[in-house]
């Protein structure tokens, strides 16, 4: 469909929908939104895998992402920083894991839009190096789970008392383990391997 059929078609007369429905279908498309915006992620991650100047002719993908999408430089950075977070991606015949692959889930399917995953991946940058692959999965599934379904200002507070159960002295010290079980982190209540979240209210 081109552009010009697009304008033509008649918007929808939202002065005839009941309220439910216009915040029903308010929520459907910012999902839809953000799905989209995770396709773009990965389109930009294999983009990145054959080779940008090969693809796009630019010497950096955000420079690219900038002119084509018209966007400020800062934000195409920021798109092109969570396309390399959230997707697998190749240098040659080296695969390179995603760095945050349940969070990548949860964005695909629209439960999450940027500012989410941009906290979620500022509180998993900060956990120590030390963790095993076992407990540093336990921690984004938490935080993700959280980020789905809390308020953004609750990220950055449970990513602190991760950090803070995980590495009480700041020295990166491994005597508290994801595994050993958060009992509390904001409102969000996390059992023993932290494989079961109820999110509860007090």
């Amino acid at each position: 469909m081109s552009t010009t059929e697009t304008l033509a078609e008649a918007p929808p007369q939202w002065w005839r929908w009941d309220k439910d429905a216009l915040m029903l279908d308010y929520v459907a498309l910012e999902q839809e939104k953000r799905r989209l915006d995770a396709k773009q992620g990965q389109i930009l991650a294999e983009i990145e895998s054959r080779g940008v100047r090969e693809v796009t002719g630019y010497a950096a993908l955000s420079q690219w992402v900038s002119k084509c999408a018209r966007v400020k430089p800062s934000e195409a950075s920021a798109r092109v920083r969570r396309a390399r977070d959230l997707n697998q991606r190749r240098d040659g015949a080296t695969e390179i894991p995603a760095f945050a692959p349940y969070t990548a889930a949860a964005a695909a399917e629209g439960d999450l839009g940027a500012d989410q995953i941009d906290a979620v991946l500022k509180a998993l940058h900060a956990l120590p190096s030390t963790l095993t692959a076992e407990e540093r999965e336990v921690g984004e599934k938490i935080l993700t789970d959280l980020a789905a379904v809390g308020d953004l200002n609750e990220i950055p507070v449970a990513g602190k008392r991760l950090l803070d159960q995980i590495d009480p002295d700041g020295r990166s010290c491994h005597d508290n383990r994801v595994s050993h079980g958060w009992t509390r982190i904001g409102s969000l209540t996390a059992t023993q391997k932290g494989s079961t979240c109820d999110r509860g209210h007090t």
